[in-house]
């Protein structure tokens, strides 16, 4: 409940990434965050994190930072998120 930073998501996804749980999975996910956008490149190996352009993004999450975040942690329903309007995805649902 308490305000979350743009940064501050990007690093718990670094340091809560679990690669093992990634085996078998690459995409490439944009995240725009307000006026920022960054692209997660994930797999097996790992997670990488780069602002900038979201060209080759599989699927793009779009809404405040607390929106992203609570469908990433906080359990909340990717279909409620965006029935509230917080929460956009476009691209690759799967």
């Amino acid at each position: 409940t308490l305000p979350l930073s743009a940064a501050s998501l990007l690093l718990s996804l670094r340091t809560m990434f679990d690669p093992g749980r990634a085996e078998g999975i690459e995409a490439r996910v944009g995240l725009r965050l307000g006026d920022e956008a960054y692209l997660c490149r994930l797999g097996g190996d790992g997670i990488e994190i780069a602002a900038g352009l979201l060209d080759g993004a599989d699927a793009v999450f779009a809404g405040p930072v607390a929106a992203v975040a609570g469908a990433i942690y906080g359990g909340r329903k990717l279909e409620e998120l965006e029935e509230e309007g917080v929460l956009r995805i476009e691209g690759d649902r799967a």
